[in-house]
């Protein structure tokens, strides 16, 4: 009986190996639905495949899609004194613009330009916004001809003149503005690549000597001077104009005498200034009696004779001078009237007093974190840390 069963089970295997043998070898692929893997868009073919239940996968490419675009928003711009955008769509795939409502392409970009809302108001060669009563300027070339205006005798006296963009000068020599009575408003915006290769009383602008006026809510970025005495990123030389909110970042300057980041030398005030990134190399020049100078050094101020420096910052500064170098300011004296530092601070400062290069005598050093020399100023709440001081001096006397 046992037998019997063995042999009838064997018989069924048998029979069912070559009815699965007959079903394989007639077997034809029914497949699934086409089915989208990668989307086609209007750059980029895509992909679709489809399976049977075999596990045979078939796949075939979808062409380009002419409408798949990957649209982005782009909000409008208004400007007062230049052109602005209009809202529309943008296409990151091929950069093809669209109307935002109808979606249709836009070919000629001048359809996406928007006029300025002053137009009627602004004159692009004197600047003039008679909406705004100010001068305002909105691009480096309107920039050179305010510079030469005011060098020419157009002083501005009482006038308020502003930027309404970033200027880049591009590494053109620059003539610095002098003896201008206004107020210069860079509503924050910044000025780019200064460059200046020679002179005295230089920098954005130069000599304001007796002159009330103030410059305000601007940075320099990337400046690079090299002059001789009174040297300053935004102002050389002053009495009476105010520094407020002004700001030089990566700078190189070189100079003989009174040299900072913002200010070479003044009487007048200074108020939320910083200087980030700068270095400033003051060496003594040539004299009729041999050498003399290569002092007043100072990261936001190279001397200040009266005045005020106030809620200013220095970060990341190298300075070298012969003696009477600052963090903040070479040197405060009182010598034309009273004098304060209040609210600064100064962070890695690393100062060099160098009286071996071109020697002239052993003086004294005179070096601070904050303060180079002080004669009478009124000092109160500054912060410094990370000051780092060397010294190489020459002892023959």
């Amino acid at each position: 009986m046992k037998n019997k069963i063995i042999i009838l089970l064997f018989i069924a295997l048998i029979c069912t190996t070559i009815s699965l043998i007959a079903i394989g070898c007639s077997h034809k692929c029914s497949f699934s639905e086409w089915k989208e893997t990668k989307a086609a868009t209007c750059t980029q073919t895509g992909l679709k495949e489809r399976n049977c239940i075999c596990g045979k996968k078939e796949e075939q490419i979808i062409e380009i899609n002419p409408s798949g675009h990957n649209l982005e928003e782009i909000a409008a711009e208004e400007s007062k004194h230049s052109n602005g955008i209009k809202a529309h769509n943008h296409c990151t795939l091929c950069n093809k613009i669209f109307d935002k409502t109808t979606n249709n392409e836009i070919t000629n970009k001048e359809d996406i330009i928007a006029p300025p809302t002053h137009a009627n108001s602004y004159n692009e060669e004197t600047f003039f916004c008679s909406a705004c009563d100010k001068f305002v300027i909105t691009n480096a070339i309107q920039f050179g001809k305010f510079r030469n205006n005011v060098n020419n005798g157009e002083r501005y006296s009482g006038k308020i003149v502003t930027l309404d963009a970033d200027i880049d000068l591009n590494n053109v020599e620059w003539t610095p503005i002098n003896e201008f009575y206004g107020t210069f408003d860079g509503e924050n915006h910044i000025i780019y690549n200064l460059k200046i290769s020679s002179g005295d009383r230089v920098g954005l602008f130069g000599d304001q000597w007796e002159i009330t006026a103030e410059i305000k809510n601007l940075t320099l970025d990337i400046v690079n001077i090299n002059g001789g005495e009174y040297v300053g990123g935004v102002l050389a030389r002053t009495a009476y104009t105010k520094l407020t909110n002004v700001h030089v970042k990566n700078a190189n300057i070189k100079a003989t005498h009174y040299a900072g980041g913002v200010l070479g030398y003044g009487y007048t005030s200074l108020n939320g200034c910083t200087a980030e990134n700068v270095e400033i190399t003051c060496i003594p020049n040539a004299t009729d009696n041999g050498y003399d100078n290569g002092d007043k050094v100072g990261g936001i101020v190279g001397c200040l004779f009266s005045g005020s420096i106030e809620n200013c910052s220095a970060i990341n500064i190298t300075l070298t001078g012969y003696r009477d170098v600052g963090g903040i300011v070479g040197m405060l004296s009182n010598g034309e009237g009273a004098v304060s530092a209040k609210n600064n601070s100064a962070t890695n400062i690393n100062i060099c007093i160098d009286q071996v290069t071109n020697h002239y005598g052993t003086k004294d050093t005179n070096a601070g974190g904050i303060i180079g020399r002080n004669i009478g100023a009124v000092i109160e709440n500054n912060i410094e840390k990370d000051i780092n001081l060397k010294y190489h001096l020459n002892n023959d006397n």
